[in-house]
């Protein structure tokens, strides 16, 4: 089995979204913030051995510091490692068509909804909508993020409980 999210994560990584990017603009995301915000590029991270996920919610707050942050928050089970690390993930910065697309492997349920999304960014500035697509295939969970200006993006992950966070911040 841990070698189908393996072979999941090497076919994942090499998909659309990250053909439409040069090497060179694949950025591995880091389990700590680095206040490091980039523009057009794919942030890449979590682990393609880790358990499959529940999809438990996603949050929005506005940050003093300037910014807005999402957080996707997961939950696994079991207490070993595989539960308490995201599976493999990407984020992809798109300025041309001001999205940002969040894509996660491993994802067996869903608990969040295009309404539930919808409310959660209703105060934001920088994010005018919010789309999850149907589940179509397998275990992929596809967010959309529409911009309403250019902005800049910094991603990372936490641990125990898993949680993805995008940091996004109108472009300088």
């Amino acid at each position: 089995m841990k070698l189908t999210h393996l072979l999941s994560a090497v076919a994942f990584l090499t998909s659309y979204q990250a053909l439409a990017f040069t090497p060179n603009e694949v950025i591995p995301a880091e389990q700590v913030k680095r206040n490091v915000y980039v523009s057009d590029s794919v942030i890449s991270g979590g682990d393609a051995l880790a358990n499959p996920v529940n999809l438990n919610g996603v949050r929005w707050a506005k940050n003093p510091a300037g910014y807005e942050r999402v957080v996707v928050d997961l939950a696994g089970e079991g207490s070993g490692w595989e539960t308490k690390t995201p599976p493999y993930f990407q984020v992809g910065h798109d300025s041309t068509n001001a999205s940002i697309d969040v894509s996660i492997r491993g994802v067996s349920q869903r608990n969040v909804t295009n309404g539930t999304l919808s409310k959660s960014f209703s105060r934001s500035s920088l994010i005018s909508q919010a789309y999850l697509a149907p589940s179509v295939e397998g275990d992929l969970a596809s967010l959309e993020l529409k911009t309403r200006a250019p902005v800049d993006v910094e991603s990372f992950y936490l641990v125990n409980p898993p949680r993805i966070v995008i940091d996004v911040r109108a472009k300088r």
